[in-house]
């Protein structure tokens, strides 16, 4: 799951759906075809991290 934070459009999301695919055939032998990813995004105002809101300072990157 990823807040939504409006920095991954498609492009982006392709992108890391194919890193990942291949990242779990290099490392797990997993085939690519046997991979699906899917992104859900939270707002950010339902997003805790150590029972902190999101949007908290110590807890942004």
């Amino acid at each position: 799951m990823l807040p939504r934070d409006g920095k991954r459009g498609p492009e982006k999301k392709a992108e890391l759906a194919k890193a990942i695919a291949e990242t779990l055939e290099r490392v797990g032998g997993i085939k690519p075809e046997a991979t699906t990813v899917m992104f859900v995004e939270i707002p950010s105002n339902e997003w805790f991290v150590a029972g902190e809101p999101l949007g908290n300072s110590s807890h942004e990157s």
